[in-house]
């Protein structure tokens, strides 16, 4: 059992490693506080989706004008990040700020938002982030609440404060679209004549460096609640229900897979796909015993440390090690995929492998080699408490098992990427 002073150096290490790859960011104002004047339906549903499109792609809303949200989830890549370009690091993205990563491989982003509100009940369901915290407290969905984070975490997007997103918005080509889709009166904000100096100024903390009136500050937080909205709005048109799965144009082999993923493979016992139009996951957390990654700068075999889940926002010790079940919907899309929350495994087969043998494979010992991973053994799990032995670990399934069910998942690509089965 863990001790309460590691658990309590656990979640502060994941404080204060945030990032694109889903880490936590520390605020040091508490968002659920912040006042929300306007109503959470934009006035213009059209234009919220059009204003959310120029602010997920404008790399100007980071704090050296260099990344955007579509930095970490390119359509091209299931809008998820591939790993290409990073791999000394994992599968974590480098921030606007050189030499900032975080600690988690940024998740798709593609059908978040029909993740319902965050409880803790039955063991956490719901929720936004990998650990959950996008709750749907602040704002009322998780996918708004999800995109508050990002342009203020000092490994992503990096903005000092709020006020350096509305003030550049009011500044941008697209003001009009703001205008249209939420009115408000943005125009009337009363920026200090510093203001950009202080937004191209990477902080280690958020918070309130624009110097604003009392009345100003609520304007900003209004219009930054209202961005976050437009955000969401845009992301709901990732969601396309295009797949070859969805169309029911499957190849013999690949209905072998779909067989084994609603039987044997028990996948669909956290993806779930009974239903028409199914977002393929149960939105409910699980510790797999996924293993470190080795190239994580935070949570690798070397530091001792890792990363505790949904446990590190609940401070429940029963949700050490939990993460959100991902959709498995675009899960093939892009080149160069890495899975798990931490980016360890490098393809599906090896997810595949993972699944069916991680408890029938011994433990690696010292020295073994990734190429030894899901062969001759599988590596200790980051977080050994609360590991999911029932639905994983020991499947029973066979090469062509495998296969059948690797090639089944490369269906759930939506059509704007078929032709893209590749293979890995």
């Amino acid at each position: 059992m863990l001790s309460r002073f590691r658990f309590l150096m656990i979640v502060f290490s994941v404080a204060v490693v945030p990032g694109c790859s889903d880490g936590p960011v520390a605020v040091r104002r508490d968002q659920s506080t912040m006042p929300s004047a306007l109503p959470v339906n934009a006035l213009n549903a059209a234009n919220s989706v059009l204003l959310g499109d120029e602010l997920f792609n404008d790399v100007d809303l980071s704090v050296h004008r260099n990344q955007s949200c579509a930095t970490c989830h390119e359509p091209s890549e299931g809008f998820a990040a591939a790993r290409s370009g990073v791999p000394v690091l994992g599968s974590a993205i480098q921030g606007s700020v050189a030499g900032k990563f975080g600690a988690r491989k940024p998740p798709t982003a593609a059908y978040a938002t029909l993740t319902p509100a965050f409880s803790a009940r039955n063991g956490g369901v719901g929720g936004l982030f990998w650990d959950g915290r996008a709750t749907g407290a602040v704002l009322g969905t998780p996918a708004a609440d999800q995109a508050l984070g990002p342009f203020l975490n000092p490994v992503e997007q990096a903005l000092p404060d709020a006020a350096c997103l509305v003030y550049r918005v009011r500044h941008s080509s697209y003001v009009n679209l703001y205008l249209a889709a939420w009115n408000g009166d943005i125009l009337s904000i009363a920026f200090p004549s510093n203001v950009e100096t202080t937004c191209s100024t990477p902080v280690a903390v958020a918070g309130n460096y624009v110097t604003l009136s009392a009345a100003d500050r609520q304007r900003v937080t209004a219009a930054y609640h209202n961005a976050a909205r437009s955000v969401a709005d845009y992301e709901a048109t990732f969601n396309k229900f295009s797949s070859a799965a969805d169309a029911g144009t499957l190849t013999p082999l690949e209905r072998e897979g779909l067989k084994l993923f609603s039987t044997k493979a028990k996948c669909q016992q956290c993806h779930t796909n009974k239903d028409v139009g199914a977002v393929f996951t149960d939105f409910r957390f699980h510790n797999l015993g996924v293993p470190r990654n080795p190239a994580n700068i935070a949570f690798n075999y070397n530091t001792g440390a890792f990363d505790p889940g949904l446990g590190g926002v609940t401070g429940n010790t029963a949700h050490l090690g939990k993460f959100r079940t991902p959709t498995t919907r675009n899960v093939d899309v892009g080149v160069n995929r890495s899975y798990m929350h931490n980016g360890v495994l490098k393809s599906l087969k090896q997810v595949v492998d993972f699944y069916n043998t991680r408890d029938v494979l011994p433990q690696c010992g010292p020295g073994a080699t990734r190429a030894m991973w899901g062969v001759s053994c599988w590596p200790a799990a980051e977080v050994p408490e609360n590991v999911n032995t029932s639905e994983l670990g020991d499947l029973g399934l066979s090469q062509a098992d495998e296969a059948a069910l690797v090639a089944f998942l490369r269906t759930l690509s939506d059509g704007f990427m078929q032709g893209r089965r590749h293979a890995h």
